[in-house]
């Protein structure tokens, strides 16, 4: 097939009607993790420390545990940052990426967008 061409005269098809309700319970999902099931993983960080600290017989097996939630929880956190922007990004126009290219082009070497001559 034909790559599509991006001139003026070139027409580029809307993004697909959002399912508003759809995205409404995704959006809500997110956010009811990002508040409320972070932070809960969150409450868990003191009293791991201070069970490591204390020392004992179980002190490896906390230690062990507060490595492992460490992680996930920094997992949980770039996950979440991920699927915002993926699912922010998927809402944008498909000709975000060559506006953002004539703009940096503009700045960076002088050129205008659109075939106007730079001043």
């Amino acid at each position: 097939g034909a790559a599509p061409s991006s001139g003026p005269g070139s027409e580029v098809p809307p993004p697909a009607a959002r399912d508003t309700k759809k995205d409404r319970t995704e959006d809500l999902l997110n956010y009811s993790l990002l508040f409320f099931g972070l932070p809960a993983a969150a409450a868990a960080f003191p009293e791991l420390v201070s069970g490591v600290k204390a020392g004992g017989d179980g002190s490896k097996e906390l230690l062990l545990a507060l490595l492992v939630l460490k992680r996930v929880y920094v997992y949980g956190l770039s996950l979440f940052a991920v699927n915002v922007a993926a699912t922010r990004g998927a809402r944008d126009s498909p000709q975000l990426g060559q506006r953002v290219r004539d703009l940096t082009s503009e700045i960076l070497y002088g050129t205008a967008s659109f075939g106007e001559a730079a001043a």
